[in-house]
């Protein structure tokens, strides 16, 4: 009764749209509704909030019409605008929800969306992932909760670094020291696997989530690499960091894949392959079985092969510089 004058125009075009991915014979394939994904849209610019409930439907939505989005728009790269509204519009509720178990579905998938997208466009995520004592363990970000306030760290870095809009008594030779320091944060990173954790989700539940946590791990490490060398410049180490997350993955597709529903692994596989060509190709052959994130995948290998492009033919700048006029669709986790 609560939900239903928020999430009810963009919950019925999401459902709608994915019909189109099921392999039932019964169901009919549709066209997207657009006049009911634009209706929610307007249900996430009206929203009022006023009570936790509110806060989550208002998230709930968000999320929802950012995967609406990225499958139906030929250009997605707006999509990250539709989960930053539903963020700002929450901001002040979610260090109240992080604490309830039952919100952790709602609040972790916009908040990995939004650190996604701003590490690889550079910008900062509307929150900084807040402090709980409980290990948050969830279906999207998997045991990722404790990597998010680190990520957060070095999209602030790399944004300064990128606009050149110092604080006071800030210099550009510190933020390199900076980079560094969060350099040394992740690099000392675990995720966290306490017997409880085996116990409760399984043996292939609990690969997929060390995959997962690893894989984005070593990710912002090539990050933190390409923010300090150019393209063909230290290319061995970025060779070195993208050839594990393929090890790590490949590992996963030969002893689990079969067994899990669902990845998000798209953004450590294409830093990845931005820095080698052959593995990740394979791989994503290999994990087509989660069909959202294969069609965004897809659809993100034209910007990998722009970037290659440019590398082959002498581009010398670092490959965010990029991310502008070359990158048109969602950077999905």
């Amino acid at each position: 009764c609560l939900s239903a004058p928020t999430l009810t125009e963009g919950y019925l075009a999401f459902l709608g749209m994915m019909t189109r991915y099921q392999r039932s014979l019964v169901l009919r394939q549709q066209e997207p509704d657009m006049l009911k994904a634009a209706k929610g849209l307007q249900r996430l610019r009206d929203v009022k909030i006023t009570q936790d409930y509110d806060a989550a439907c208002a998230l709930f939505l968000g999320q929802t019409m950012y995967v609406f989005n990225v499958l139906t728009a030929p250009d997605s790269s707006k999509a990250h605008s539709i989960v930053r509204s539903a963020l700002m519009s929450t901001k002040a509720w979610l260090p109240r929800l992080v604490h309830f178990p039952i919100m952790d579905t709602i609040i972790m998938t916009p908040m990995l969306v939004d650190t996604v997208e701003c590490l690889v466009r550079r910008e900062v995520p509307i929150i900084r992932m807040p402090s709980t004592e409980r290990i948050i363990v969830d279906r999207y970000a998997g045991v990722c909760a404790t990597l998010l306030p680190l990520l957060y760290d070095l999209c602030a870095c790399s944004h300064t670094m990128r606009t050149g809009v110092l604080g006071p008594g800030e210099s550009p030779s510190g933020m390199y020291e900076q980079l560094a320091d969060i350099e040394r944060v992740i690099l000392d990173w675990k995720p966290p696997n306490n017997p409880e954790i085996l116990l409760k989700h399984g043996q292939y539940e609990v690969l997929a989530m060390m995959t997962q946590a690893n894989a984005y791990r070593l990710a912002a490490l090539l990050i933190i690499h390409r923010l300090r060398y150019p393209l063909g410049v230290e290319d061995e180490t970025a060779r070195d960091l993208a050839n594990s997350i393929f090890a790590i993955i490949s590992h996963f597709a030969d002893s689990a894949a079969q067994e899990t529903s669902a990845l998000p692994v798209v953004f450590p596989l294409t830093m990845a392959m931005i820095e080698i060509e052959g593995p990740g190709e394979e791989l994503w052959e290999r994990l087509s079985l989660f069909a959202v994130q294969s069609m965004s995948a897809t659809r993100l290998r034209g910007f990998i092969k722009q970037v290659r492009a440019c590398r082959e033919t002498g581009y010398e700048g670092l490959w965010f510089d990029l991310v502008d006029t070359q990158l048109h669709v969602a950077m999905p986790p």
